[in-house]
């Protein structure tokens, strides 16, 4: 008879640039009212670590965390296109008509 608790299969581990790209996006949501140039960052990096946590997955199917890369990928693209998109639009288009 087997042992109940043992596993069967190996846990899978996080990537860890799926645990960057989500808290990036937490941190530029965060400092999206208090510190506006910190959250354009953060939500830059979570745009870019997401993208990179995707490319490893897809590299090695033994890890999970594509749900948090997508999140944070989805979260860090959110933000700057709400919030800093319009903010360079209008700085270049005052720079057209100056």
């Amino acid at each position: 008879m087997t042992d109940p608790t043992r596993y069967t299969k190996e846990p899978r581990t996080y990537s860890g640039t799926a645990i960057i790209s989500i808290g990036c996006a937490g941190l530029s949501l965060v400092c999206l009212a208090l510190v506006p140039f910190l959250a354009f960052v953060a939500a830059v990096a979570a745009v870019v670590s997401g993208l990179v946590a995707r490319r490893e997955l897809k590299a090695n199917p033994g890890m999970t965390g594509f749900g948090l890369s997508l999140a944070g990928f989805l979260l860090g693209a959110g933000i700057v296109g709400v919030k800093f998109l319009p903010v360079i639009a209008s700085w270049l288009m005052m720079a057209a008509y100056a």
